[in-house]
């Protein structure tokens, strides 16, 4: 009987007979049985633990061998201008081991974060930690962490374009996916360790360039760097991002769009806060105003980038008085160095609806500015000035009103009426203007494209040079 007072049920005791032995209620054989099945199990694990521990004595050989006779020494190392690598023992090895794969599996956890079974988490796992390795497999994977403790000696000395050279000279000493895929991870935890390091020890002014290294190498991930997000960062933090958005701004709107979404993506910044900072607003409308009064395509072309991004409100911006004042001051610079000047960069404006095509023409403004050139062509012979005026009135632009006073005395009636007459019925030979006008618009086509390909260039240049900012996954 049991302590309750019950007795044996019928499949105990139909054990007792088919297994024969018997001590009270309980088969002898069966508890035997068990014993001998947890006694293997014991002797698996056993095994599987002296096997990881034969494996991780091999790893620490072939690591401890990879170093060089200078880094072997403290020191040769000194002398040498080395890093000192202490040797690894077996348990060394074994806790690096476990933190890599702790640390794999839970970015591995993040990507698949909808998989309730985390399928993806248990294969790496199983396959991550098998002391099933052969020699080569060893050799390699153990020079991938040789190599990131060496990155990591670059890191603790500030040379981050000698780490970033010596990541593209070692990258292709590993040509297969498994062991790649190590070095990468490697590569990315001495990246995470770097940024978390500059910012523990508050050296936010070597962000920029550690950032830029770190990209070179490695695609960061949001969920590593908690410590930098928006709204925990002081005030230096801060302003490394934003003097960072106002130099890309001050380039070119594309560059200031890939880098505010780069850092939104990675909770640095707050787009909606930053977009409206003052110091990034001046350096939009600096870059604005430049480009309106060269080439008022590139500026068409920045608005509308800067409006489909959401930084700004394209025709608010493009009807603020900032704006307007700046297109009538292009203008009014034009018609100083000359109606063709004018004609031309009117003509590109009204073109992309900028302005209206007569808008400006009997602005007061534009004309005072027009006045020196109907000057200079009155003094000259009749027949020029009146050709001079005819196409001018052609292309829309009228004679000053306040002429008179600059050239001396009124302008009769007669007179005026008279150009009026010669420009209706009688041939005035304008042909010199009009061929002029028109080597200019092939001269302003080409200094347009030259504008077009170094802006392209710059933009080429800015991708090779910083990954970080690249579109795509």
């Amino acid at each position: 009987m049991d302590e309750n007072g019950q007795g044996p049920d019928n499949d105990e005791q139909k054990a007792s007979l088919e297994w024969g032995e018997t001590s009270g209620v309980f088969s002898v054989r069966r508890v035997l049985d068990v014993v001998d099945q947890r006694r293997d199990e014991i002797a698996r694990d056993a095994y599987s633990a002296v096997m990881y521990q034969e494996l991780c004595g091999r790893r620490a050989r072939v690591r401890n061998d990879l170093r060089t006779w200078a880094e072997q020494v403290p020191v040769l190392a000194k002398a040498f201008g080395k890093d000192f690598i202490p040797p690894m023992t077996p348990q060394e090895i074994a806790n690096e081991e476990q933190q890599r794969i702790d640390r794999k599996a839970a970015r591995i956890a993040r990507r698949h974060k909808n998989d309730v079974f985390m399928r993806a988490v248990h294969n790496y796992v199983q396959t991550a930690a098998s002391p099933l390795r052969d020699s080569t497999q060893i050799e390699l994977e153990e020079k991938a962490k040789y190599l990131a403790v060496k990155l990591r000696g670059f890191f603790s000395k500030k040379d981050f374009q000698g780490a970033v050279q010596f990541f593209h000279e070692h990258v292709g000493d590993f040509p297969f996916p498994h062991e790649s895929e190590i070095f990468a991870d490697l590569v990315y935890e001495e990246c995470r360790r770097l940024l978390h390091s500059l910012h523990e020890k508050l050296l936010y002014d070597l962000l920029p360039e550690a950032l830029d290294a770190v990209a070179q190498m490695t695609k960061l991930e949001r969920e590593d760097f908690a410590f930098m997000r928006e709204g925990v960062q002081i005030q230096p933090e801060q302003k490394v991002f934003e003097d960072a958005l106002i130099r890309a701004m001050s380039e070119h709107p594309a560059i200031y769009i890939r880098m505010r979404q780069t850092f939104m993506d990675l909770g640095f910044i707050d787009d909606q806060k930053m977009d409206r900072n003052p110091e990034i607003q001046a350096a939009m409308m600096q870059m604005l105003a430049e480009k309106i009064q060269t080439n008022p395509e590139i500026y068409y072309s920045f608005v509308r980038q800067l409006h489909k991004a959401g930084v700004i409100d394209g025709d608010a911006l493009h009807n603020s008085p900032e704006i307007r004042e700046t297109i009538k001051g292009a203008l009014v610079s034009a018609m100083r160095n000359g109606p063709i000047v004018y004609i031309l960069l009117r003509d590109r404006m009204a073109k992309l609806d900028l302005i209206d095509e007569d808008g400006f023409n009997l602005d007061e403004d534009v004309q005072d500015a027009s006045v020196e050139h109907f000057k200079s062509w009155h003094s000259t012979e009749a027949q020029s000035y009146e050709s001079f005026v005819v196409f001018m009135r052609r292309h829309g632009l009228a004679v000053p009103k306040n002429l008179a006073q600059h050239i001396g005395g009124e302008i009769s009636l007669f007179t005026k009426f008279w150009y009026k007459i010669k420009e209706c019925l009688v041939s005035v030979d304008t042909n010199y203007f009009e061929e002029f006008l028109s080597q200019c618009r092939d001269f302003d086509e080409y200094f347009f494209e030259q504008d077009r390909k170094r802006i392209a260039e710059l933009l080429r240049d800015f991708s090779e040079k910083y990954r970080m900012f690249r579109g795509g996954k």
